[in-house]
């Protein structure tokens, strides 16, 4: 690989790759080599990329302003609702969160 190391480097600094089997596919395409996940890894160190981690952004929701938002807004609204006036409907959201919210 040491041969088209710039190639690669180059590829790879323009689209990196989410993983070592994206790499180790991209690798074999653009040089016609086969190398194992470790040779891969250990190639990419090599040129100074590493993995990503992820990180969680903290979402710390204010209990104070929940609480006036319940009481001066969400109660009449639904007040409203029971009373036939108005409908409202709930919608939830379709993935998961890791974080508090209010139900009702």
């Amino acid at each position: 690989m040491s041969k088209h190391r710039t190639t690669i480097e180059e590829y790879f600094r323009e689209h990196p790759p989410a993983n070592v089997k994206e790499a180790m596919a991209k690798v074999e395409e653009l040089t016609g080599i086969k190398r194992s996940e470790n040779r891969v890894r250990a190639f990419l160190k090599s040129i100074g990329m590493a993995p990503r981690k992820v990180g969680t952004i903290p979402a710390k929701a204010d209990p104070e302003e929940q609480e006036s938002f319940l009481k001066e807004e969400l109660e009449s609204r639904l007040e409203e609702a029971r009373g036939g006036s108005k409908s409202r409907l709930f919608v939830d959201a379709a993935h998961f969160v890791l974080a508090p919210f209010l139900g009702i």
